[in-house]
């Protein structure tokens, strides 16, 4: 047999079980599996006086791979969650379409007042590992305090402000006169 009839043989043969072996895709539009959620919640606890203006607590979300799904608003690779106060938020849904482990560091970023709060310095490993079950994308949310073994429920910064410093503005009594409400601690 020539070069040319054996190509063409070996092309006749592909055509004949290309719908066997090419798997069928879905039409436009249509997704072969519905992709899956998982949301994880954040929470900032405070100890000692709170000030009148709550702080605003930065929680960034850094994936361990930029291949790994993000919330639709991250940027620059990371994703910035805000709570004002003290406080529960949660980040929005991370959309998984693989079976797979995905991993994310989660850190709270300064503040304003390094010197009159203790900011914490935890530092959380996110484990999201997405499985099938049922013909159906599952997910399992696992966190980690500062590389712990031992796995934790939630997410939680506790931030602690001095009551010797005082991050408000004075508060006036009158006619020209203030108090400093740490004064009034001692």
């Amino acid at each position: 047999m020539t070069m040319f009839k054996v190509r063409n043989t070996i092309l006749a043969a592909l055509l004949i079980l290309a719908p066997i072996v090419v798997p069928m895709y879905a039409e436009e539009g249509e997704t072969a599996e519905a992709a899956v959620e998982a949301t994880v919640q954040v929470r900032v606890n405070i100890a000692g006086i709170e000030p009148k203006v709550p702080e605003k607590y930065k929680i960034i979300l850094t994936p361990d791979s930029e291949e790994f799904p993000m919330p639709e608003e991250g940027k620059g690779g990371t994703y910035t969650l805000t709570i004002t106060g003290k406080g529960t938020d949660t980040f929005p849904g991370f959309k998984f379409d693989n079976v797979g482990f995905y991993t994310y560091t989660v850190a709270q970023q300064k503040g304003n007042h390094p010197d009159a709060i203790s900011y914490d310095k935890t530092v959380y490993k996110l484990k999201i590992t997405v499985y099938r079950e049922n013909d159906a994308l599952q997910t399992a949310v696992a966190i980690h305090a500062n590389e712990n073994e031992e796995k934790t429920d939630n997410m939680v910064f506790l931030n602690r402000y001095d009551t010797t410093e005082i991050i408000d503005p004075p508060t006036p009594l009158g006619f020209g006169s203030f108090i400093n409400v740490g004064d009034c601690l001692e």
